[in-house]
């Protein structure tokens, strides 16, 4: 599979009942269709969330081999990613996932505040509560592994405002699937 193909889900079969609510409480607020995003680099599937596998809940950024959780959509980038690119995407994620970097459920609350009125917020210069939480929601998670590689999906955006739709309408990016 092309490294930097990004997964969409409109609803993950393994969320939990509360986050296919939150799932459905994005797409609403950002007037788009996607509750979740991930990205494959070198056949593995990285991305930020919270879902129970076995009975045991995994928090945060995570890898999973390709098919373990299918895809509504799947997009692939536009051009073919170099290996310099690919190394310090995946060198990013793994980094994440050996620091526990968790998946910040405060950040998706913030988001449903933030993100329809983020024009004001980018008018003033600050984004409430940036630098206090710790963690990562997944399309923050994509955008900043992409800035890893000296990729900067929304460069008009905060990654930590940024929505899976905001990702999709970066350009970079075709539906393939």
């Amino acid at each position: 599979m092309k490294n930097g193909v990004l997964y969409f889900w409109k609803e993950k079969k393994t969320d939990t009942w509360l986050f296919k609510i939150i799932g459905k409480a994005i797409a609403f607020i950002t007037k788009g269709n996607y509750t979740h995003v991930a990205v494959i680099l070198n056949n593995t599937v990285y991305e930020s969330t919270i879902r129970k596998i076995n009975g045991k809940v995994h928090n945060g950024v995570q890898k999973s081999s390709v098919g373990f959780d299918v895809p509504d959509e799947t997009w692939e980038p536009i051009r073919d990613l170099t290996d310099t690119e690919v190394l310090q995407m995946v060198t990013y994620a793994e980094t994440c996932i050996s620091l526990h970097i968790p998946y910040s459920i405060m950040k998706l609350v913030i988001l449903f505040l933030v993100y329809p009125t983020r024009g004001f917020w980018k008018k003033i210069n600050w984004f409430p509560f940036k630098s206090e939480l710790l963690g990562e929601i997944c399309s923050e998670f994509v955008t900043q592994d992409f800035k890893a590689g000296q990729i900067d999906l929304t460069p008009k955006e905060e990654a930590e405002d940024d929505a899976p739709v905001d990702i999709v309408k970066s350009g970079f990016f075709k539906k393939v699937g």
